[in-house]
Formats: structure tokens, sequence, C-alpha cells
């Protein structure tokens, strides 16, 4: 039984790896007694999966994760159960019965973010490189060849607020774009607000 279970992640959970999340997401699920199907082989996995890594230190509101059941539960109970042994900081929310085998990678390429700086200064300057008309990254990959590509193209939306940021990007970390501002993670937080299409 496929479910898309949706899940926030605040407090002391925002810094926990992306793979340790998936160890505690196992554990989590075992220890409330609600068995995952495992895939076929010399190593089989528990069959979750998730969209794109929440980045450490990054608060996340509604982030999906895609499980196999071996027994269907019924919503309300699964919330219970999950959220009873859940640690501080991780909540299940919601929970959607899938019947495609669509992946939410491949359904959403799309994720909505607020990031809040704690002075003006450092919204000035993220605000000044978001408003250029290009974004150039530039990376030096294995044997010395050069990437470069334009981040603008990959903001769908963008609104500044009082020290506020809202952008809603496309297959892009808001990292990539604070690292070419040159803004250290200290000087601002990071809110994973929904995936969209």
């Amino acid at each position: 039984m496929r479910k898309r279970l949706y899940f926030e992640k605040k407090d002391e959970m925002i810094y926990i790896s992306h793979l340790d999340t998936i160890r505690l997401m196992e554990r989590l699920f075992k220890i409330s007694g609600i068995e995952l199907e495992f895939s076929q082989g010399y190593h089989p996995r528990a069959k979750i999966s998730f969209g794109n890594p929440i980045s450490v230190g990054e608060i996340s509101l509604r982030e999906p994760m895609d499980v196999v059941l071996k027994n269907n539960i019924e919503k309300e109970i699964l919330l219970k159960k999950l959220n009873e042994k859940a640690p501080k900081g991780l909540k299940f929310i919601d929970v959607e019965e899938l019947n495609s085998k669509g992946s939410i990678m491949s359904e959403y390429e799309k994720v909505e973010y607020e990031i809040e700086f704690i002075e003006d200064k450092y919204f000035e300057v993220f605000k000044e490189l978001l408003n250029q008309n290009e974004i150039i990254e530039i990376k030096e990959k294995k044997g010395g060849k050069i990437q470069k590509r334009n981040l603008k193209e990959k903001i769908e939306f963008v609104k500044f607020l009082d020290k506020k940021v809202q952008l809603i990007l496309k297959n892009l970390s808001p990292n990539a774009l604070l690292r070419l501002a040159k803004i250290e993670n200290e000087f601002y937080k990071i809110i994973r607000i929904k995936y969209t299409k």
C-alpha cells in the first residue's frame, strides 16, 4: 500500500542530516509497529523515498515522503502512531493514498522557500544579487573542467518583504544563491515551505 506522508522538521531536528533522517524514519516505523515493504536481493532496503535532501539547519514545513506499507492503515491511526514515537521537532501532518507509481522528484520540480535575514544589510546584499539580469555560478569539476550556469533561470518567483525573501526555485537549493552572495549561514534562516508543480 503506497502512501505519501507529509512531515515538518523543526527545532533540534534541523541539525540531522538527510542520511540520518532516512535511518531515523526506518527506526520510527519499526518502533511504531508499522511494517514497511522491503526490496528484494542481498541487501533489502525499506521502501521509503524522499524529495530533494533538506540541508542541515533548514526548517521544512511540509516535506513529502513516500512509503510502501505491508498493511493498509487508516490515516488518523497512522499519524497517531508515528507522532507518538517521533522525536521533538518531527511531526507528521498529513497522509495521501498513492495510486500512481510516480516519484516525488518526477512529480515536483519546484520548491517554495522563505529566507529570513537577521540584519537589513544581509537582506540588501541578497536582494541585489537576485535583481541582477544574470546570476552566474562557476564550478570546477573533476579534471579541471569548468561548469558555468545561470541560476537566474531557475528562479520562478521572488518577493521581497521586511528582511525576508520568498522564492520558488526550480531544481535549485537556495544555498547556491546564498553562497554566491557570500552570506554566512549564521546570518539567515531558510524555511522550506512546500513542493509545488
